[in-house]
């Protein structure tokens, strides 16, 4: 396992927040979303990601963002904790879900995990 870094996770998150650029830093990633979630699955390309995450958030999600407030590190794993929020397209109502995202290194790989309370988005 190689070491993950805040470098890492910042490009990341900037490439996120450029969306819908297709960004270099999703070549080298595997994207793992929270079983039992409305985008649960691993994606391992660009494509699978925007396809199966960012375009279906896109789809049910108004305003949604992630607030992280605490990034926890150690030496093979960087997690953040946040928030999750939005407004639900298809319900009107507001989310306001607790996130955990969970970065480690694979040789060139970064590995991403998403972890949420996955009943508060299906409500």
């Amino acid at each position: 396992m190689s070491k993950v870094s805040m470098d890492d996770v910042n490009s990341l998150y900037q490439a996120i927040a450029g969306l819908p650029a297709i960004s270099p830093v999703f070549d080298n990633l595997v994207w793992t979303e929270m079983a039992g979630g409305p985008y649960g699955g691993v994606y391992n390309s660009t494509e699978e990601i925007i396809e199966n995450v960012f375009s279906k958030i896109n789809a049910d999600w108004e305003d949604f963002a992630l607030a992280p407030q605490e990034f926890v590190i150690t030496d093979e794993t960087i997690i953040m904790i946040g928030n999750y929020t939005g407004k639900s397209r298809k319900t009107g109502k507001a989310l306001n879900a607790r996130a955990v995202h969970i970065f480690k290194k694979s040789g060139d790989k970064l590995l991403f995990e998403q972890c949420t309370d996955t009943a508060l988005f299906r409500e």
